[in-house]
């Protein structure tokens, strides 16, 4: 009779454990859903006469990236949404001295900067897979990168959401790995920085 008991006893409470972790898997959805935080992109793909920094993207191409962009940051539930793909013509010395030297103003300055979102530029080479400007929420990603592009973009919207290198090649912000993970650390701080 006691081992009866027993096993009746180990049963029911290995379905009342059962039980509890559905309903708290539940809850934590059905809140996590209602809590995404939608951060507006504009994306410019730069033209300037030459093979160096005029893209080959698409907007079919800005598209996928940002899918999987979503897709990596889904982890913060962080979504950022593409408002509109332009076209940009820049001269070659200001493109290079807003990346080289980093006078950032050559593209804030420019009326089609979008003021109050996030701005992203691509161009075929910049001597890095990508950049970021923080203050200025300018990001710039290369057609040449060495890693998946799509990381490329979500590691520099990182840096903009105020994430920094940090070690592990799994990690989305280890600097040359196609690592996709965020610490929660890394998830407080992007979720507060993107309100």
């Amino acid at each position: 009779m006691d081992e009866m008991r027993k096993d009746t006893l180990i049963g029911f409470g290995i379905m009342i454990v059962i039980i509890a972790v559905g309903l708290f898997i539940t809850e934590e959805k059905i809140s996590f859903d209602k809590d995404i935080i939608v951060v507006p992109v504009s994306v410019h793909l730069v033209q300037d006469g030459t093979v160096q920094f005029s893209t080959s993207r698409t907007n079919e191409d800005i598209h996928r990236i940002f899918e999987e962009v979503n897709r990596i940051w889904g982890q913060a539930q962080i979504e950022f949404v593409v408002e509109d793909i332009g076209t940009i013509e820049v001269d070659n010395l200001e493109f290079s001295s807003a990346i080289f030297a980093q006078n950032i103003s050559v593209i804030t300055q420019r009326s089609d900067f979008d003021r109050g979102m996030i701005n992203g530029y691509f161009a075929r080479y910049i001597s890095a897979n990508g950049v970021a400007f923080s203050p200025q929420g300018v990001f710039i990603v290369a057609d040449l990168t060495t890693v998946n592009d799509y990381r490329t973009t979500a590691h520099e919207l990182g840096h903009l959401l105020g994430l920094h290198h940090i070690d592990g090649k799994e990690n989305l912000m280890f600097r040359g790995s196609n690592g996709e993970v965020l610490s929660q650390w890394e998830v407080d701080v992007a979720r507060n920085n993107a309100q």
